[in-house]
């Protein structure tokens, strides 16, 4: 699920936003890996991208319950990129993580990113995420778009 904390459109100015990130995983991704977003193509992540913690009380004091939100197994680097080379936004974000990313689990995150100038219907699909292994093999990911 993405969930914004800002829907104010690009006018005079820039609107930058930290959007706050949730999914469960299916399976284990060892040390290494990464998380892949995707966000529409009007959005765009900045260079380097911003990858942080939620804030505390979105995450479970005991780790060991069921449906308990962790936080990222260490976040390494984030890096943006287009998913076409013919535009201007970066909308793809990739994050590197420094330990193992366990299965079945619920993380949550959130990336900073700057809002598309105009609104479209069409924004609140092309959210994505994927789980990739160290080796830039796909492990797993939504077979449709995020919910936002």
């Amino acid at each position: 699920m993405c969930q914004p904390t800002n829907f104010d459109v690009v006018t005079l100015r820039d609107v930058i936003q930290d959007v706050r990130i949730f999914f469960q995983t299916e399976q284990e991704v060892l040390a290494g890996g990464k998380i892949v977003l995707y966000s529409p193509r009007a959005f765009t992540f900045g260079t380097p991208c911003l990858v942080q913690d939620l804030e505390p009380p979105y995450y479970a004091l005991d780790s060991s319950l069921d449906g308990a939100t962790l936080p990222l197994p260490g976040i390494a680097a984030c890096s943006a990129e287009r998913e076409v080379a013919s535009m201007n936004n970066l909308n793809i974000a990739n994050i590197r993580l420094e330990l193992i990313l366990e299965g079945q689990r619920y993380f949550g995150f959130k990336i900073r990113m700057q809002n598309p100038a105009g609104y479209d219907a069409q924004q609140q699909t092309g959210w994505k995420i994927f789980t990739v292994d160290a080796q830039d093999f796909v492990v797993d990911g939504t077979p449709g778009t995020v919910p936002f």
